[in-house]
């Protein structure tokens, strides 16, 4: 019972049979991970410096769509909970409960 070339030419045909279905079915299912990685694969093959440059400023990129996308304003998150719709009284009326409240 040796192993010949034609057991290594099956295991081999079904082992490359099992990682080719595993990535049609990866590809399938998730295409933007699998652009991505092929993205970086390539940038990682033909342009290492550039690779290197965007994984190393990737934090800082990241930090900056959060501020351009305004995930850290300041403002108050009940600011527009309350219409004012007397403002010389000292009462407001709050429209979604419909109570008075007093005004500060």
């Amino acid at each position: 019972m040796s192993i010949d070339g034609n057991d290594v030419k099956i295991l081999v045909s079904r082992s490359l049979q099992c990682v080719i279905n595993s990535c049609r079915r990866c590809v399938t299912n998730h295409p933007r991970v699998s652009c991505f990685a092929l993205m970086s694969f390539l940038l990682y093959i033909f342009l290492p410096a550039a690779f290197e440059m965007l994984l190393y400023s990737s934090l800082f990129v990241i930090i900056g769509a959060i501020f351009l996308r305004g995930g850290f304003s300041r403002k108050n998150p009940r600011q527009n909970d309350y219409k004012v719709r007397n403002v010389t009284s000292t009462w407001v009326e709050d429209e979604k409960k419909g109570t008075r409240l007093e005004a500060l």
